[in-house]
């Protein structure tokens, strides 16, 4: 079976942590499958991540 093909897990995991790996991984398998681009690109992780740094580095200096 190609890996575009696997089954997509339909449960619940418990660590939100997979959770957001989980919801990625499927974007991504989305994206290979119709061709779309659904996930995040690394320059856009890396925005977002800077703007989290951001926020908890505010929210330390104020607490």
């Amino acid at each position: 079976m190609c890996p575009a093909c696997a089954p997509v897990y339909e449960g619940q995991l418990n660590f939100s942590g997979a959770r957001n790996i989980a919801n990625l991984y499927a974007l991504v398998a989305q994206d290979i499958r119709t061709g779309s681009r659904m996930e995040p690109s690394l320059a856009e992780a890396a925005e977002r991540h800077e703007i989290l740094n951001r926020i908890e580095t505010s929210a330390a200096s104020k607490g």
